[in-house]
């Protein structure tokens, strides 16, 4: 349910005043634990979207490498880092 959520507000709001706000704090607190593989991390979805449409953020950069290294869901992490790695070339 929250994972439709934030694509909904990613799909219609992304330029409204304190969505980029949401989508960090969505990054860094949803209490999502994974319990089966295939399912989708609120908290990826936002970084995914703050990646994808606030790239020149200056929180941007330093927010996934945050959640490379820090983020408790191991697909999360991997995500950010290649993520990392893509930007770097």
């Amino acid at each position: 349910m929250r994972v439709e959520a934030v694509q909904q507000i990613a799909t219609g709001w992304k330029h409204e005043p304190g969505i980029f706000e949401f989508f960090d704090r969505t990054a860094v607190n949803d209490p999502f634990q994974r319990e089966k593989n295939w399912e989708d991390n609120p908290r990826q979805i936002a970084l995914e979207e703050i990646v994808k449409h606030y790239p020149n953020h200056p929180q941007t950069l330093p927010l996934l490498q945050d959640r490379a290294e820090n983020d408790p869901d191991e697909k999360l992490r991997e995500w950010a880092k290649k993520k990392l790695r893509r930007l770097d070339n």
